[in-house]
């Protein structure tokens, strides 16, 4: 988690377009996304948690501060969340 959130938070932004397609694929932001969410979700160690949770809130943020059409993946990613969350209940 901290490795990816120095990561995500040390990429610039220029002009609204990220370089995060220079280090990264969009494959692999949705593959990495799925990780941090299973992480997130299935993890029992409170640290795992805290820990994924930095790395992950570090790529949602660079992710929607870009004017790419990966700035969409956040907003997805917490609406599977949410719904994973409700049917949980």
């Amino acid at each position: 988690g901290y490795l990816f959130s120095t990561v995500f938070s040390r990429l610039p932004i220029y002009q609204g377009s990220s370089v995060l397609s220079l280090f990264f694929t969009e494959e692999q932001l949705l593959d990495l996304g799925q990780v941090f969410m299973s992480t997130l979700l299935n993890a029992k160690h409170k640290g795992a948690v805290e820990r994924t949770k930095f790395g992950f809130e570090a790529m949602c943020k660079k992710l929607l501060a870009t004017t790419d059409k990966i700035s969409a993946l956040p907003s997805s990613w917490l609406k599977y969340l949410l719904h994973f969350i409700h049917d949980s209940n």
